[in-house]
């Protein structure tokens, strides 16, 4: 049901994170509005109204529509317009639907409600005197002035059903709106509360693991510069080495920072093509060979030559570079990690990193993503980890419309498994 949901929740009003929470309600107040009149139109003819009315909403729901369209495919909305069009509509309604003595006055309500959520603060008091001038004013030139022009009902009984429609009707669409509304609402409250956690996540590794390795290069650095003239030639080279290893840790943190940021700012721009993945994951094996990364640990590859797949490059590439160096860190010298694929579905394959490393509990596994408890730890040659690359590659996966899942038994082995398209 729920993916029933966000499937046309997708079609209606786009990915959550290219909308604003303003455009979003926009797209809803136009849709709902539009439904509405549409409905309002079957009412009409079932209870035999003016065909004046009839052509009056369809004019108007080509209008909603055009609102709509705009909002959603090309992304310029007015809440000004959608005030002038609404407001017209509703004044048409009033004269041909019955006036003071018909169900249009209490959807007034209801456009009340929409127009002060869809408009800027600055704007609602503004608009709340000038939709309720509206409505007296229709009032008092139905009593005074052009009572002759309010089109009356068919008989009493039609008056009566219109009215309980009306009221009716009114209810619901409050009842929608608002929770829709604080749906939104909290829903954005949610995102932003976790764009905190994030922020205090990135000041805490800026504070701690990046400060770290640049004290160690500093450090080395100093004693070189300082000593260099006492130092021997191996020792000039082993602190050379332990600068370039403290500086290639600093840039990859430096890296994923980099590349988290990116993912949190909606920066990334996706570009899918086929891609031979037995050519990725050799060339990322190659990465790591390159990089006396491997060492002494067994890369087993079983991905048939002939696979395809729909993804972007590079971001298949970071994902492939994260997870092969997370198993490379938590697992030991001469154990094996396994590189193979299997039908996850009939449109997707998933690719399975599977290694024998030191495995994790029931509990890490459980918070594994909850940047409020700490389930970071050393490798098994005591490299640290801040547990970055993880939340990186999963938010990447996901981006693509992919899953990870993941399965470890601590002292046994862990097993990541990513989703991706087949081509």
């Amino acid at each position: 049901m729920k993916s029933t949901i966000k499937y046309f929740s997708r079609i209606f009003f786009g990915e959550s994170n290219e909308n604003s929470l303003e455009r979003r309600i926009f797209l809803t107040a136009s849709l709902i509005t539009l439904l509405g009149a549409a409905l309002g139109i079957i009412w009409d003819l079932f209870l035999g109204m003016p065909r004046m009315l009839t052509l009056i909403v369809g004019i108007f729901i080509l209008l909603y529509f055009l609102l709509y369209f705009n909002a959603r495919f090309k992304n310029k909305y007015s809440p000004l317009a959608y005030f002038i069009i609404s407001l017209l509509f509703l004044n048409l309604l009033y004269i041909f639907n019955g006036g003071l003595n018909g169900s249009i006055p209490s959807l007034f309500i209801v456009f009340i409600l929409v127009f002060i959520t869809i408009s800027n603060k600055k704007n609602q008091l503004f608009i709340l005197i000038i939709t309720t001038a509206n409505l007296l004013g229709l009032f008092v030139v139905e009593r005074f002035f052009l009572k002759d022009l309010i089109s009356p009902y068919i008989n009493n009984d039609t008056r009566e059903m219109d009215l309980a429609f009306g009221y009716i009707a009114a209810l619901i669409l409050c009842f929608i709106i608002i929770n829709y509304f604080k749906k939104s609402i909290i829903s954005k409250n949610i995102q932003l509360q976790s764009l905190n956690k994030s922020k205090d996540l990135l000041f805490n590794i800026i504070a701690h693991d990046l400060r770290a390795p640049f004290n160690g290069i500093l450090g080395f650095a100093g004693l070189m510069s300082d000593k260099s003239e006492n130092l021997r030639k191996d020792e000039l080279q082993e602190y050379a080495e332990l600068i370039n290893i403290q500086s290639q840790k600093t840039f990859e943190l430096l890296e994923s920072l980099l590349e988290w940021g990116r993912i949190q700012t909606n920066k990334i721009k996706l570009n899918p093509q086929s891609i031979n993945l037995y050519q990725v994951v050799n060339e990322i094996i190659d990465y790591f060979n390159e990089n006396h990364t491997i060492n002494e640990h067994e890369i087993k590859v079983e991905v048939p030559s002939n696979i395809f797949v729909i993804a972007d490059m590079v971001i298949l590439k970071t994902i492939f570079r994260n997870l092969i160096s997370n198993a490379l860190k938590f697992t030991p010298a001469k154990e094996e990690i396994k590189i193979s694929v299997e039908k996850f579905n009939t449109k997707h394959i998933a690719i399975i990193i599977k290694d024998k490393g030191i495995g994790m509990n029931k509990e890490m596994m459980e918070n594994l993503f909850n940047f409020e408890i700490n389930t970071n730890r050393n490798g098994v040659n005591g490299e640290s980890s801040v547990g970055l690359g993880l939340v990186i590659t999963k938010e990447l996966i996901e981006k693509q419309g992919g899953k990870l899942i993941i399965e470890s038994e601590e002292n046994i082995g862990s097993t990541f498994k990513f989703t991706v398209q087949k081509s």
